[in-house]
């Protein structure tokens, strides 16, 4: 699980910088915003469930557990659509009322987002596994992205603002001390991983179960707050993971003997 662990804490830099540097989400409601949108949402569900474990479940596992892993999502994402797209919040009142949209126009943005979603997986397989990004490379679009973070929230937010580049600094610092584990080829191996074209089948049951679960929870006005339970299992779940994987990242490099100065190479943690 080391290697895992490396990889969420680079799951958890991506959640980060696009929760803190093309909207100010990381920054309005701290500390909980540090964990809801950014772990739970982007590296919890979007890089782990979405990149890591669909890849791995369609190029390796049995046509029954495809299968089931596309219902599950589906039917996860139906329920919690339902909420997302339907209640309306009353901030004067402090309470929330509930606007239900046509199947029609859920499903059709749902399908819009699943064939880019399976269009970005078959791009994967289409294309070789991506080089290792070279150390002037990954310092560039570093400072290119806190470019952008002082341009955007760094006066208008500060000193909340400060929160993106020490989490930013406390992950890295992870990632490098714990670069000299046994575990190099791991992300090779994932990145190396091609779907079978006949897998792409069990595919269509994401969506076709999404709209039916949206549907009907409409027809039966099931008006239930998701992001509630959602957020008391995925805001602990993916907090504690997170600051589990630094700290064993930082004990694994404390029991290493010291190697050459780290080059930042993220594919190898």
């Amino acid at each position: 699980m080391r290697a895992f662990a490396g990889f969420f804490v680079s799951a958890a830099m991506f959640g980060f910088m696009i929760e803190g540097i093309p909207v100010p989400q990381l920054y309005l409601s701290l500390p909980f915003s540090v964990a809801w949108t950014p772990l739970a949402w982007h590296a919890l569900f979007t890089v782990s469930v979405g990149y890591f474990l669909y890849r791995r479940v369609m190029a390796t596992g049995s046509a029954r557990a495809r299968a089931l892993l596309n219902i599950a999502i589906g039917l996860g994402l139906g329920v919690w659509n339902a909420y997302l797209w339907n209640v309306v919040e009353d901030e004067t009142a402090g309470s929330i009322a509930w606007a239900w949209h046509p199947v029609s126009e859920f499903a059709s943005q749902f399908l819009a987002g699943w064939v880019l979603f399976i269009g970005g997986h078959l791009l994967l397989d289409r294309f070789p596994p991506p080089p290792r990004p070279a150390p002037r490379e990954f310092l560039t679009f570093l400072a290119l992205a806190m470019l952008a973070w002082l341009l955007g929230w760094f006066l208008p937010l500060f000193p909340f603002s400060l929160i993106l580049p020490f989490l930013l600094v406390v992950s890295l610092a992870s990632l490098n001390a714990g670069r000299a584990s046994p575990n190099n080829s791991w992300l090779a191996r994932l990145f190396s991983l091609r779907i079978p074209a006949r897998h792409y089948t069990t595919a269509i049951l994401l969506p076709a179960t999404a709209i039916a679960t949206y549907a009907t929870m409409k027809a039966l006005e099931i008006e239930w707050e998701t992001n509630v339970p959602v957020a008391l299992i995925t805001v602990p779940v993916s907090t504690f993971y997170w600051l589990y994987a630094i700290l064993r990242a930082n004990h694994a490099g404390h029991k290493t003997t010291p190697g050459p100065a780290p080059d930042l190479r993220l594919d190898e943690r």
